[in-house]
Parts: C-alpha cells; sequence; structure tokens
C-alpha cells in the first residue's frame, strides 16, 4: 500500500469516529491534497520532516532562528509606570524594558514556563510564566510545568515554591 492509499484509508477510519463528519471530511480531503502535492514534488522523508516542522513554527508565530533583540526587532512603544515597553516582531511573547530615568534596558520572556493543571489538556500563561533573558542571541523554548494541584485550590506561586510540579521543554 503507498502512502496516498494508507492516508485515505487512515482518514476514513478518523473520520467514522467523528461527531462532525463534513466538517472534517473537508479538512482530510484538504490533507490528501497536501499529500499530493508533496509526492508530485517528489520529496523524500527528511524533506518532508523538515517541511512539517519549520511550517508548524511558523504557523504558531515561532521564530525559526534565535531573535537577536537588536532595535529592528522591537515595534510599539509603550510608556507605562515609568518604563517603555517593546514588543519583538519576530515572538510577541519577548518584551523590552527601558527605564526612562536611567536607559536601562532589560528583555523578558512572558511566556518562558506555560502552565498545566491536572485533568486539563490546555497549556496556559500567568503568574510565574515570565523570566529576564540575559544572553543573546535567544531562542524562546518554553518550560511546560504540569501542576500537581489545580489552580483554584493550590496558587501557582506556592506550587512553584513547594516543588509540586513537573517540568518539561517543548523543544521547538
Amino acid at each position: 500500500m503507498d502512502i496516498l492509499e494508507f492516508s485515505k484509508n487512515e482518514l476514513e477510519l478518523l473520520l467514522q469516529s467523528s461527531d462532525n463528519k463534513e466538517y472534517y471530511e473537508k479538512l482530510n480531503n484538504d490533507i490528501l491534497d497536501v499529500i499530493k502535492l508533496l509526492l508530485s514534488q517528489k520529496h523524500s522523508l527528511k524533506s518532508i520532516e523538515y517541511l512539517i516542522k519549520n511550517l508548524t513554527k511558523i504557523i504558531y508565530y515561532r521564530p525559526l532562528t534565535p531573535l537577536l533583540c537588536d532595535d529592528s526587532e522591537f515595534e510599539g512603544q509603550v510608556e507605562k509606570d515609568g518604563f517603555y515597553y517593546s514588543e519583538n516582531k519576530r515572538y510577541a511573547g519577548v518584551i523590552r524594558k527601558i527605564d526612562i530615568k536611567t536607559g536601562e534596558v532589560s528583555y523578558y520572556d512572558c511566556t518562558a514556563k506555560v502552565f498545566n493543571e491536572p485533568g486539563n489538556d490546555k497549556w496556559g500563561i500567568g503568574e510565574g510564566s515570565t523570566e529576564e533573558i540575559n544572553e543573546f542571541p535567544y531562542m524562546p523554548n518554553p518550560k511546560c510545568i504540569m501542576l500537581k494541584h489545580p489552580i483554584s485550590e493550590v496558587p501557582i506561586s506556592e506550587q512553584l515554591l513547594k516543588g509540586d510540579y513537573i517540568e518539561k521543554r517543548l523543544n521547538w
């Protein structure tokens, strides 16, 4: 069985277990169109892996190369509480902070840690997500913090202090 036949078969099996057959049938046809395109361009498994890896990063607005954090990478300066804040154009989670009085510049990754509560498959940022960036070039790679208790019962800060979590990397 070639890859196209395998794909059709697997997608059909997936469709049978779907609640929204019309919607997923259209998506499955799109997947088959992409596979046909890749086959027509004679891609190897290695080149397809490269395409998928980098396309996924681009779709999720993740940088393909490390951030340099020079002036050209920042936009949208906002003044607040004696500081100017600017967002990195290549990765919105990175913020530049300039002290208006001293001119001192610091950088922060607001997505350095992402959190997950027990029984929840979603990840999010919040209290404790931000870390200062001390070295450039910088490649964002969030730490995934799987909390052992719901945030409604035990605040994130308390769980972090007690070590009530498991930490992993996303490895973008």
